[in-house]
């Protein structure tokens, strides 16, 4: 080879490896800069929660002096729960409740606000059977979360439920690392059709108003619902057959009011309503677990059992209220059971032990 061949191939090596220590260096601060704006505003990776978190910031700057009611729970609180028929001139309220939300993730909702400087006056958690029924629901749920938007202190929370914590955190270093490529679907689903139209937007974001409450259906008819009841039938007969509180999610509500108690948080668990065809897939040993757990919990915390506050045609699966049911519910929650539990002197935790039906 030629000196100069030889001076071309050195130069040409050197180019080659400032390049790939380049594009290296560009990739770490690429991903260390996503993964900080997406603590700041997690919004961008973690749309539902995000949004949420968003739009109860703008609600309690907007009612700084108003004490904050917030309820908990799965999609049954997201459709359920109004809190524009519950606030009055001395009371914020919001919906956090997100889609699929036992007792595991709403203790991880519950860390998560007040991480962000958000802390409460009364919390209302969401009691649902099914999600009682069963230690393993978050090990199907780990799935459709995005770990890059968790810390540390969210992934020690969620690891406390599950039973090989070893796999969530295998999972969670790797999210880490890359976070563009770990959000890149949620990433996508904000882009839209205008870069990805075979994308579906996230419908957990469609019809969600300021206050958090959802409404993917304004209504159903009668056919509607009568599919609608006979899916859900399919799902649940099986494992409220066979219901029993288990240890996990039992463990996780504990956690919660341990939080709330911890935080001088004022607290209440509430059930929300079910209709008819739903509430007759429990047999009559799993209703009475129920009712026996629900007074052994009131012995120390308030129960608002409102199973039976909406007729069938409130709801679009037995289940799920229609926005009418929603009202019918919201408004009686606050006649029979908010308005006289949070008054402004009540001590933390319970206002008052017992159900209130």
């Amino acid at each position: 080879m030629t000196p100069t061949r030889s001076r071309r191939k050195a130069v040409n090596d050197r180019r080659a490896r400032v390049i790939l220590v380049c594009g290296f260096l560009f990739f770490v601060i690429g991903q260390v800069a996503f993964r900080w704006v997406i603590a700041k505003q997690p919004v961008i990776a973690d749309r539902e929660f995000g949004q949420k978190l968003l739009d109860l910031k703008a609600k309690t700057a907007a009612n700084p002096d108003k004490p904050l009611a917030v309820m908990l729970g799965s999609s049954r609180v997201a459709t359920g729960f109004r809190p524009d028929l519950l606030e009055n001139a001395n009371l914020a309220c919001f919906n956090f409740a997100q889609v699929g939300t036992g007792p595991q993730l709403s203790h991880l909702v519950l860390e998560r606000m007040l991480k962000q400087g958000i802390k409460p006056d009364w919390v209302f958690i969401e009691f649902w059977p099914p999600f009682w029924g069963i230690d393993g629901y978050l090990n199907g749920y780990i799935d459709s979360l995005n770990l890059a938007a968790l810390d540390w202190s969210d992934v020690q929370v969620l690891a406390r439920y599950l039973p090989r914590p070893r796999q969530l955190i295998d999972r969670w270093i790797p999210a880490q690392l890359a976070p563009v490529f770990s959000s890149r679907f949620v990433l996508l689903s904000r882009l839209g059709a205008a870069w990805a139209p075979k994308f579906d937007a996230d419908r957990r974001l469609q019809n969600l108003n300021a206050d958090g409450w959802w409404t993917p259906r304004a209504s159903v008819t009668p056919e509607e619902r009568a599919k609608l009841v006979e899916h859900y039938r399919g799902v649940y007969a099986q494992r409220l057959s066979q219901f029993r509180v288990r240890p996990t999610p039992e463990r996780a509500l504990k956690d919660i009011l341990n939080l709330c108690r911890a935080q001088s948080i004022k607290v209440a668990v509430v059930v929300l309503p079910e209709g008819k065809d739903f509430q007759a897939l429990y047999p009559p040993e799993a209703r009475e677990a129920v009712d026996a757990y629900l007074d052994r919990l009131a012995t120390h915390t308030t129960v608002i059992d409102a199973r039976n506050w909406v007729e069938d045609d409130g709801f679009s699966d037995g289940h799920h209220l229609l926005p009418a049911g929603a009202e019918a519910f919201t408004t009686r929650l606050a006649r029979v059971a908010v308005h006289p539990i949070l008054q402004k002197n009540a001590p933390a935790v319970a206002t008052r032990t017992g159900v209130i039906r």
